[in-house]
């Protein structure tokens, strides 16, 4: 992950000259292309059109029942598969997304902890 480091200065008080030196959001994730998923399908696309093309040319109804069975078996497999790439680049950009509160929640009550030298009660 390339994050370049952006250097935010918060005052946390009128007369502090402490400065808190923040890090940048990281950079969003970006999904797989089409490509991958395409990989995939095309062999199993091409598997598919010959199991049909198999069980549609032949009467024996058996063979025809195994041959649909399997092209069913091929079909959603790729829809599992495509559904897991998904699944898995959602979670992948939650996860990051939660570092980075985690990490300013961090910074906030570290801000709170710090005395405030300005504030004198009247």
């Amino acid at each position: 992950m390339n994050t370049e480091e952006q250097n935010v200065t918060i005052d946390t008080s009128e007369a502090s000259t402490e400065t808190i030196e923040l890090k940048a959001p990281p950079n969003a994730i970006t999904p797989q292309d089409a490509t991958s998923s395409f990989t995939m399908v095309l062999p199993m696309a091409g598997s598919m059109g010959v199991m049909v093309f198999m069980a549609i040319s032949n009467n024996n109804d058996t063979r025809c029942r195994h041959e649909w069975r399997d092209g069913c078996s091929h079909a959603s497999m790729v829809v599992l598969n495509v559904t897991r790439q998904i699944r898995q680049h959602r979670n992948n950009v939650t996860n990051q997304r939660r570092e980075y509160l985690g990490y300013i929640s961090e910074v906030r009550s570290e801000v709170r902890r710090r005395p405030r030298t300005s504030a004198t009660p009247l």
